[in-house]
């Protein structure tokens, strides 16, 4: 019986920390381009719909994507007008019919938005950085949710923050997604490495579920009563 416990705790610890499946939305392992100062749909396979869309105008900076050194990024530049937004869009823009039309939950599994920044002139908390995420059925529904990085480059962003600001919004079927930053002044640069959606656990190492945590305990109480029933 302990060693059945023993044995159900390990299975259900185990399938808890069972990875989700992560979507790609885009890891800038493709379409190398730049530098860019007009706008300009890339071809990008490694992209979720397989094209990105850099907005960007002369006056704003420039951006270019550099595939060297195993450390793929998209290298944004400052222009001389530091209001401006730097602008990347999946699935073109809202008025082009490049719909993503895709499933950001996988079937449930996937519950956030994670963005990796591998480098910045600047400190990340200097700058603004938005998501916005559109899907359109019978009428379009979209959120621009701002968002902090923390001081690794790393930032996380639940499905549920942009639901509570549109209840109405399909993580089932999203058309476009729109990644922008402000705030970077004339020269300084910015490097965005990843933007993927998953469900797997934060921080990394799993949390163990209530269940298997009591399956576990009971497994541990009857060894200790077994160690003290041959004791006695």
């Amino acid at each position: 019986m302990i060693r059945f416990l023993l044995a159900a705790s390990a299975a259900t610890l185990a399938a808890s920390a069972a990875s989700a499946a992560p979507i790609t939305i885009d890891d800038f392992e493709s379409g190398s381009f730049g530098p860019l100062t007009s706008s300009a749909v890339i071809p990008a396979p490694t992209a979720i719909g397989g094209t990105r869309y850099p907005n960007v105008s002369a006056s704003q900076g420039s951006m270019q994507l550099s595939l060297t050194g195993g450390d793929d990024a998209v290298v944004i530049t400052g222009g001389a007008n530091d209001t401006a937004i730097k602008e990347i869009w999946w699935g073109g823009i809202a008025q082009a019919p490049r719909r993503l039309n895709a499933d950001l939950t996988d079937g449930g599994t996937n519950s956030r938005f994670e963005v990796q920044f591998s480098d910045a002139s600047v400190s990340y908390s200097l700058l603004t950085y938005s998501l916005r995420v559109i899907s359109i059925d019978a009428v379009q529904e979209a959120v621009n949710l701002p968002f902090t990085v923390d001081p690794t480059g790393f930032a996380s962003i639940d499905f549920a923050t942009f639901e509570a600001l549109n209840p109405d919004l399909d993580f089932t079927d999203i058309d476009y997604i729109r990644f922008n930053v402000r705030g970077l002044g004339d020269g300084e640069t910015l490097s965005l490495s990843d933007i993927t959606v998953t469900g797997d656990p934060l921080p990394p190492e799993a949390v163990p579920a209530p269940a298997a945590l009591g399956l576990l305990g009971l497994g541990l109480a009857g060894i200790g009563f077994s160690r003290r029933k041959r004791r006695g």
